[in-house]
């Protein structure tokens, strides 16, 4: 049955945006304890290695490398909990107006009058030597 869209919506049950919305919340959610799931790692095998360092003799502190090395991933791990919010509007928006610029430059683009033949997806690829049935060169 669907629902006319000026009609109230039922008491309790959520909209199609608030289901969206409970989606993302826990997309969200999920990377964050991922992110801090990777820290905690991070932190207990580089505080195992310095230990370590400590009690064979703590010369040389070679645990930096694996620190700054693995650190620079720890780094981009948390942007990357910024960087993965979904692209604007307006983002979108120019997007798609340079992809409609250079499909129309191609002549390929519906005001162009013009389409390109063939299909828009590749075929299947010419026949190789596995196509053909096995000939008299074919036996040992």
């Amino acid at each position: 049955m669907s629902q006319n869209p000026s009609m109230p919506q039922e008491p309790g049950r959520p909209s199609a945006y608030d289901d969206q919305l409970r989606a993302r919340a826990l997309a969200n959610i999920k990377r964050r304890n991922e992110f801090w799931q990777h820290a905690t790692s991070y932190a207990v095998v580089n505080g195992f290695l310095v230990l370590l360092w400590f009690f064979t003799g703590a010369g040389y502190f070679w645990p930096i490398w694996p620190i700054l090395g693995w650190g620079v991933g720890l780094v981009f791990h948390a942007l990357s909990l910024r960087w993965a919010d979904e692209p604007k509007v307006s983002r979108i928006d120019s997007e798609t107006e340079r992809l409609r610029r250079r499909d129309e430059a191609r002549g390929i683009g519906p005001s162009s009058g013009a389409t390109r033949p063939g299909p828009a997806v590749p075929g299947p690829a010419a026949p190789g030597p596995w196509d053909r049935s096995p000939g008299p060169q074919d036996t040992y």
